[in-house]
C-alpha cells in the first residue's frame, strides 16, 4: 500500500477566523464563531443561544416549548446547517457558524471540499461584515434592539443574500481560495434554485462582470458588496412574480408535448400561485385561461411575458441563465422554438 503524497487540502477555519478579525476588527468584535464540524460544535452552539434574548429564542420555539426546549431546537436546526449568520439585536451578539466540512457543492462538483468551505464561510462572514447583511428585523429582534413585531419581508432578505453572496466570492477571488470559473457556477446554482432570498445571480454577475475595477482590499470587497447588493435588490413583490413565471417554464420545459395532460397540469400550477401572486390581474387573457392553450401556445405566451420585463430585470437575468443550461430538445416544435429564440433574442 502507498501512502498518499498530496492529500485533499483542508479548509483551516481558525486561520480564516484569524483573517476575518484582522480585516474586519470593529465588524468581528461581537462575533462569536464555530466551526459546524468540530466535535464540540452542539455546544458552543447552545453556550451562545443562553446568551441570546428571548425574543430571539421564541423565534425558533415549537408549539408548547419551553426557553430551553426552543433554545434546543435552536441548536439542532443551526447543526444540520453547512453555514448560518444570526444578530440578535437585543443583545448585540453576532454568530457566525460554518461547517469546514460542508456537504453542498455550492462551486460545483469539481471544487474541493477546502474551497466549498472557504466559501461558506466568506458568505456567513458576509452577514456580518456587511452593512446590509442582516435586514433590520432579524430573528424576533428589531436593530433598536426592540422585539420585533413584524417578519423580514423576501425582497429584503433577498438584498442581505446578495450582499453576503457578492462579498464571498470577491474575497475568496482575493484571497485566490476559489476560482472566476467558480464564481459563475455559484450565480448558475442560484439561478437554478426555485426563486426565494437566495436569488444573487443578478449581483453576482455584475460583481464578476466588473473583477477589473474591483478593489480587492478588505475594505474595497466590502464597499462592493454593499453597493451591489443595494443596486440589484429586488422591488416588493418581484421575487414572488418570478417564482410564478417560473413555475410556468419549467413545467413546459418538463414536458412540452404532453398534449392535454399538460395543459391540466398547468392549470394545477396556475391554481396554486394565483393567489400568491400579486401582480398576475395584469397577465394576458390568454395565459388565464389554460384550456385554450396548446402547450407549444403556452410556451409561446411565457416568452411574451418575459420580454416585457426590463432587460436587467430579476427576471430577465435568471431566465436566461436557466434557459442557456437547459439542453434543446432533439425535435422541438415550430412554435416552441420561436418562444425559445424569443427569450434568446431581447432588445437592448
Amino acid at each position: 500500500m502507498t501512502l498518499d503524497t498530496n492529500p485533499a487540502p483542508v479548509f483551516d477555519f481558525d486561520a480564516a477566523v484569524s483573517a476575518a478579525r484582522r480585516d474586519y476588527p470593529l465588524e468581528t468584535s461581537r462575533v462569536t464563531f464555530i466551526d459546524l464540524a468540530a466535535p464540540d460544535a452542539g455546544q458552543q452552539l447552545k453556550n451562545w443561544l443562553r446568551r441570546a434574548s428571548p425574543a430571539f429564542i421564541q423565534s425558533f420555539a415549537e408549539k408548547g416549548d419551553t426557553p430551553e426546549a426552543a433554545l434546543y431546537h435552536a441548536a439542532e436546526k443551526f447543526l444540520l446547517k453547512n453555514g448560518l449568520a444570526e444578530v440578535d439585536y437585543a443583545t448585540g451578539n453576532i454568530l457566525v457558524a460554518a461547517s469546514s466540512k460542508p456537504s453542498s457543492k455550492y462551486l460545483g462538483s469539481t471544487a474541493t471540499q477546502a474551497q466549498q468551505a472557504a466559501y461558506v464561510f466568506a458568505h456567513e462572514l458576509g452577514h456580518a461584515v456587511t452593512r446590509n447583511g442582516f435586514t433590520r428585523d432579524w430573528r424576533g429582534t428589531h436593530e433598536s434592539g426592540t422585539a420585533s413585531l413584524r417578519g423580514t419581508p423576501t425582497h429584503e432578505k433577498a438584498q442581505a443574500e446578495m450582499a453576503a453572496d457578492v462579498f464571498a466570492i470577491l474575497r475568496c477571488l482575493s484571497q485566490q481560495t476559489i476560482t472566476v470559473e467558480q464564481a459563475r457556477e455559484v450565480s448558475l446554482r442560484r439561478a437554478l434554485k426555485p426563486p426565494g432570498v437566495h436569488t444573487t445571480s443578478p449581483a453576482l454577475d455584475a460583481a464578476i462582470n466588473n473583477l477589473g475595477h474591483a478593489q480587492f482590499s478588505p475594505a474595497g470587497v466590502q464597499a462592493m458588496a454593499e453597493k451591489i447588493a443595494k443596486h440589484h435588490a429586488p422591488a416588493p413583490g418581484e421575487i414572488e412574480e418570478l417564482s410564478q413565471r417560473l413555475s410556468w417554464l419549467r413545467t413546459v420545459q418538463k414536458e412540452p408535448q404532453a398534449g392535454p395532460e399538460m395543459t391540466k397540469k398547468l392549470k394545477g400550477v396556475f391554481d396554486k400561485i394565483r393567489h400568491r401572486a400579486p401582480r398576475s390581474a395584469g397577465l394576458p387573457d390568454s395565459i388565464v385561461v389554460l384550456r385554450r392553450l396548446t402547450p407549444q401556445e403556452w410556451l409561446e405566451n411565457v416568452a411574451e411575458v418575459f420580454n416585457r420585463s426590463p432587460k436587467n430585470s430579476l427576471a430577465a437575468i435568471v431566465t436566461a441563465k436557466i434557459l442557456a443550461s437547459t439542453p434543446r430538445l432533439q425535435k422541438p416544435g415550430k412554435a416552441q422554438t420561436a418562444a425559445y429564440k424569443k427569450l434568446n433574442r431581447r432588445k437592448p
